[in-house]
């Protein structure tokens, strides 16, 4: 019995800095994932330059109505262009926060044992001074 408490600070820290740090970097590669198919990164990526919608205009015909439809089909493409490039550009600013929040993340993780080791050593001392009233 005494030893197996003798043993839990190690197993924890085993636990912390081991299996807990992998988890971690899991759920990590699960939130660029999520962004991924949020956005449909590999959809618009593909599509980047495909009209937004088909109006159906007819490419022949008189010449005014072959350049009307050129124009259409060209302004569909800008606006395709657009809106594609807004939801990518999303997906990269959200790429981004999941990268910032995981290394935060990963670093708080690393330094909390560190941090509990201090406030108990400044409390203990603290209290051994006669500092706290």
């Amino acid at each position: 019995m005494l030893s197996d408490l003798l043993q839990l600070p190690f197993r924890y820290l085993a636990w912390h800095y081991g299996r807990a740090i992998a988890e971690s970097l899991q759920l990590w590669s699960l939130g660029f994932r999520f962004v991924t198919r949020l956005c449909a990164v590999p959809l618009h990526l593909r599509t980047l330059f495909a009209p937004f919608e088909r109006l159906g205009e007819p490419a022949h015909g008189t010449l005014g109505d072959r350049l009307e439809a050129a124009t259409v089909g060209a302004i569909m493409r800008l606006v395709g262009f657009l809106m594609r490039l807004l939801v990518l550009l999303f997906a990269l600013a959200a790429y981004a926060g999941v990268a910032l929040l995981g290394v935060a993340g990963i670093i708080g993780w690393l330094a909390l044992p560190l941090a509990l080791a201090c406030s108990v050593w400044i409390g203990a001392r603290g209290l051994a001074l006669g500092n706290f009233s």
